[in-house]
C-alpha cells in the first residue's frame, strides 16, 4: 500500500468520503471492511484468501471454545496458534529459512520466490491475540465473524502496527462518530506521514547506502567517523519510515472517528536503551511482552531469558534475517546490563553508554547478512584498518546537511515545543494565533506536495546530490 503513492492517495479519498458521508456506524463499518479488503485485493488477489481463511478459522475456534472446561480450550488454542504461525512462517520466512540451510549445507540449489502477503505480519498477530484472550477469558463475548474480519483486516497499521485488542477496536467502531475537526487533524497527520516516508526517509536511504550498505569503496574503506554517521542516519531513517506508517494509521483513524494508539513517542530522544524500548514500537512491544515474554519467563523462571526470546522474535517480526534476531538479543542484553551495572555509573556516563547502545541497535537492522554486519561492527572501532577520518569521503557532506538537520527536527518534539511556546506567548494576540493556525494547516500539505513532486519526477532523493 505504502509503496504506491497514487493508490494510497486514491484509497485515502475514497476512505475519507465514505467515512464522512455515510451516517450510521454500521454503514461506516461495512465501508471500512470493504475498503480494507480492497487494499488486500490490490496487493494480490490470491492473498486475500489468507486473511479470510485464517479469520474464519479463528472465529470458529473462538466461538466453539467451552467456557468451563480448560483442556479443550487449550487444545483449540494450540491448534489455532500453530496453524496461524505456520502460515506466517511459510509466506514470510521460507526464503530466510531455506537460505540459512543453503548457507550451511549447500541445498536447495534454487530458492523459491515467495512474496509475503500484504499485512500478514500484523493480521496474524491480531488473530493470535484474540484467540489467546478468548482462551484466558479476557473476551467477555466472542465476536461475530464480520466484526472479527473487520478487526483482523483493518488497514490502519497493517504494515507495522499499532496493534490493538479486538474488543477495544470493535467497541470503538460501534460508538464512533465522524467529527470534521478530527477529519481535518487526520488529513494533516496523513500528509505528515506521507511526507516523512517519501520525502525524508527515502532520501536518507540513499545516504545510508553510501555510508553503511552499498558503498562503492566497500565497508572496509569507510572511515570510523563515516560508519558512525551512517549508524545515526540509519536510526533516523528507520524511525522516520516506521513512524510515517504509524502517522498514516493514526490519521486514518481520526478521519473515521476512531482512536488509534500511538506507536512511537520520539524514541531517539532517549538516553537509555530501557527508555528507548518503551517508546519504540510501543504496541508490538507490549504484544510480545504479554503473549511471549511473560510465558517464556514463567517457563524458565528467568526474566532475562524471557526478554531475549521476546525481543529476538520481535526482531524477526521486523524482518526475516538473523541480523534482526540479533537486534533483539542485543537490546535484551543491553537492558540487563543497564539495570544491573550501567545505571550505577552516574547520569552522564550511563547516558552516553545508553545513547551508544541505542544507536548501535540500528546497525543490526541495516544489514541482512551476519558477515557484513560483523565487518561494520569491527569498522566502528577501527579494526578493519579503515582509519578514523577521510576528508575525501566527506567531501559532499555539506550538500546534504540541510536534509539531515530537517530529519533531526522531525525525530524530536521540537515542533510541539515551538507550537506550545508560540501559543502561550501570543495567547492574547489574535493575529499571531491566526498565523499559527494557518501554518499548522499548511505545512503538512506542503510536505505532501513536495513528496508528490519527488515521486512524479522519479528522483531517488529530493534535494540530495553528491
Amino acid at each position: 500500500m505504502y509503496a504506491n503513492l497514487l493508490f494510497l492517495l486514491l484509497f485515502l479519498i475514497l476512505h475519507i468520503l465514505s467515512q464522512t458521508l455515510i451516517p450510521s456506524a454500521k454503514g461506516k463499518n461495512l465501508a471500512l471492511l470493504g475498503s480494507s479488503l480492497l487494499v488486500y485485493l490490490w496487493a494480490g488477489p490470491i492473498y486475500i484468501l489468507i486473511p479470510l481463511l485464517l479469520t474464519a478459522m479463528t472465529w470458529f475456534l473462538g466461538s466453539a471454545m467451552p467456557r468451563q472446561d480448560p483442556r479443550p480450550r487449550r487444545i483449540m488454542l494450540i491448534v489455532g496458534v500453530a496453524v496461524t504461525v505456520a502460515v506466517l512462517v511459510i509466506f514470510k520466512y521460507t526464503d530466510f529459512l531455506l537460505g540459512s540451510v543453503r548457507s550451511v549445507f549447500g541445498i536447495p540449489a534454487i530458492l523459491p520466490e515467495i512474496l509475503a502477503p500484504f499485512g500478514i505480519g500484523v493480521y496474524t498477530l491480531r488473530l493470535i491475540s484474540y484467540l489467546v484472550d478468548v482462551c484466558r477469558g479476557d473476551v467477555t463475548k466472542p465476536l461475530g465473524f464480520l466484526d472479527l474480519l473487520t478487526y483482523s483486516t483493518l488497514v490502519y497499521g497493517s504494515s507495522a502496527g499499532p496493534l490493538m485488542k479486538a474488543e477495544d477496536v470493535t467497541r470503538r467502531l460501534r460508538k464512533r462518530k465522524t467529527d470534521l475537526r478530527y477529519v481535518s487533524k487526520g488529513i494533516s497527520r496523513i500528509c505528515l506521514g506521507i511526507g516523512k516516508k517519501y520525502l525524508l526517509a527515502d532520501s536518507l536511504g540513499v545516504l545510508v547506502d553510501r555510508y553503511l550498505v552499498r558503498s562503492g569503496q566497500g565497508l572496509n574503506q569507510v572511515p570510523v567517523t563515516g560508519l558512525w554517521l551512517g549508524v545515526i542516519l540509519s536510526a533516523l531513517r528507520w524511525y522516520l519510515m516506521f513512524s510515517a506508517y504509524a502517522d498514516v494509521a493514526v490519521g486514518l483513524g481520526l478521519t473515521a472517528g476512531l482512536k488509534i494508539e500511538e506507536n512511537f513517542d520520539y524514541p531517539l530522544c532517549s538516553t537509555s536503551v530501557t527508555t528507548f524500548l518503551s517508546k519504540w514500537f510501543i504496541s508490538p512491544g507490549a504484544f510480545f511482552k504479554k503473549y511471549v515474554g511473560s510465558a517464556v519467563a514463567d517457563r524458565f523462571r528467568s526474566e532475562a531469558i524471557g526478554s531475549i526470546v521476546c525481543l529476538a522474535l520481535m526482531g524477526l517480526w521486523f524482518g526475516g534475517s538473523w541480523t534482526f534476531a540479533l537486534w533483539g538479543i542485543w537490546v535484551a542484553v543491553a537492558l540487563v546490563l543497564e539495570s544491573r551495572y550501567i545505571s550505577r555509573l552516574g547520569t552522564v556516563i550511563s547516558g552516553i553508554l545508553g545513547l551508544a547502545g541505542m544507536f548501535l541497535s540500528f546497525v543490526f537492522l541495516s544489514f541482512t547478512t551476519v558477515g557484513r554486519l560483523g565487518r561494520c561492527l569491527m569498522g566502528l572501532v577501527g579494526l578493519n584498518g579503515n582509519g578514523f577520518y577521510s576528508a575525501e569521503f566527506f567531501a559532499g557532506l555539506s550538500k546534504v546537511l540541510p536534509l539531515i538537520l530537517v530529519c533531526v527536527l522531525f525525530a524530536a518534539p521540537i515542533g510541539t515545543l515551538v507550537h506550545n511556546l508560540w501559543r502561550q506567548t501570543f495567547k492574547k494576540n489574535l493575529t499571531m494565533l491566526t498565523v499559527a493556525s494557518v501554518w499548522e494547516a499548511a505545512w503538512p500539505l506542503i510536505l505532501l506536495a513536495l513528496a508528490l513532486i519527488r515521486v512524479i519526477r522519479g528522483e531517488s532523493a529530493l534535494f540530495l546530490t553528491f
